[in-house]
């Protein structure tokens, strides 16, 4: 019926996934929630998850801290090809070395090799 329709499936899956995190901007990712990690979903729904809802979800789950997870963000979902430069232009210029160190460097997950598996921790690396 109405509520198995197409366009309402989707009209709710768009409004899950950009509570979990909105990234059309800057803004909204940075104002987005940083700590939830799951959602538990019944069978019986008819929307989906998006990739990019379950990816932030596995990022807030990191044991890093909160800025630690927005910088993760910000790498992965805003400084993708062309990005709007606004919300830099009022930057003092002492910050844009810091600006260009989050946009060029990416996370590597680093095993700890004297602790059972899965513990380790996330590393910067300019790979």
């Amino acid at each position: 019926g109405l509520l198995r329709s197409k366009s309402f499936c989707e009209r709710v899956s768009d409004a899950i996934n950009a509570l979990i995190c909105d990234t059309a901007s800057f803004d909204s990712i940075s104002g987005s929630n940083h700590v939830f990690q799951s959602l538990l979903l019944s069978s019986s729904f008819c929307f989906e998850l998006h990739r990019s809802a379950k990816e932030i979800m596995e990022i807030n789950a990191r044991p890093i801290a909160l800025n630690s997870r927005l910088r993760c963000k910000l790498r992965k979902y805003y400084f993708l090809g062309k990005f709007d430069l606004q919300p830099f232009l009022s930057m003092k210029p002492a910050f844009i070395p810091k600006v260009l160190e989050l946009v060029t460097r990416s996370e590597k997950w680093v095993q700890d090799p004297d602790k059972p598996r899965g513990n380790g921790r996330y590393i910067l690396s300019l790979e």
